[in-house]
C-alpha cells in the first residue's frame, strides 16, 4: 500500500527489495541483498534522484545500506520505526537513555525485541556507529510511534543524526504501536501518518 502510494501521488519510480529473510536465511544475507539492489539501482540512477527508505527491519536496512555506502548516491533517507540497535547490547552513550524495550511499551502488536544478539547482522548495526561516522550524511526524515518498543532506537538515532550536523526531521506519531499502518492501512490515523510519510518524501527530493 505505501509503494501504491507513493507510485501514484508522486509519480515515482519504487523499487521494493525482494531481500531474503530469516529463519531460512541470515540477517547477514538479507543485508547483503539489500546493499547489492542498491548499488545495481544506483548505476542506473542518471541524474534522477535517489531516496533509501524503510519501515521496522527495512528501516534497519536503509540505514545500513546509508552508512555502509558513506551516503553516496543518496539524496535522501527516510525511516519509519526503525530498528537500529541490539538492546541487549547498547552502546555505552545510550546505556541508561534507550528506554522503550520496558514492558511499558508492550503492544499487543509488539511485545518483544525482533532483533537479537543471535539473529542480527555481523556489521554494525545503525546506532552502533559513532557519531563522527555520520556526518556528511544526506538529509533524514525519521518516522517514531511513542507506543512502540523501538521508539528509543528511532529516537536516539535521529539524535545521533542531528549531533552529526545532518539535515533532519522527526515525525512523533503519539499514542500508536509499531509499524500500525501496515497492519491496518485503512485506519483514518494510518492514511494520515502515511500522507505525512509522502509529505517527509516530497522534503527530501527537494534537497
Amino acid at each position: 500500500m505505501t509503494c501504491r502510494r507513493i507510485c501514484k501521488l508522486l509519480s515515482l519510480t519504487v523499487y521494493s527489495i525482494d531481500y531474503r529473510l530469516m529463519p531460512q536465511f541470515s540477517a547477514d544475507d538479507a543485508l547483503s541483498d539489500a546493499v547489492h539492489a542498491f548499488r545495481a539501482i544506483s548505476l542506473e540512477k542518471g541524474k534522477r534522484k535517489l531516496v533509501v527508505m524503510g519501515s521496522s527491519s527495512g528501516g534497519q536496512l536503509a540505514a545500513q545500506v546509508s552508512q555502509l555506502e558513506n551516503g553516496n548516491g543518496i539524496d535522501g533517507v527516510l525511516l519509519r520505526s526503525p530498528v537500529t540497535c541490539d538492546a541487549a547490547n547498547l552502546p555505552l552513550r545510550w546505556k541508561g537513555k534507550h528506554k522503550s524495550m520496558s514492558t511499558a511499551f508492550h503492544t499487543s502488536l509488539l511485545s518483544s525485541a525482533a532483533l537479537t544478539a543471535e539473529n542480527r547482522t555481523k556489521e554494525m548495526l545503525p546506532l552502533e556507529r559513532e557519531v563522527e561516522e555520520l556526518k556528511g550524511m544526506p538529509r533524514h526524515w525519521v518516522q517514531v510511534c511513542t507506543n512502540d518498543i523501538y521508539y528509543s532506537d528511532g529516537a536516539c538515532y535521529a539524535e545521533d543524526l542531528e549531533e552529526a550536523g545532518v539535515e533532519l526531521r522527526v515525525d512523533v506519531v503519539r499514542g500508536w504501536p509499531h509499524t500500525f499502518w501496515l497492519k491496518a492501512p485503512l485506519l483514518k490515523k494510518a492514511v494520515k501518518v502515511d500522507e505525512d510519510m509522502i509529505e517527509g518524501l516530497r522534503w527530501l527530493l527537494k534537497g
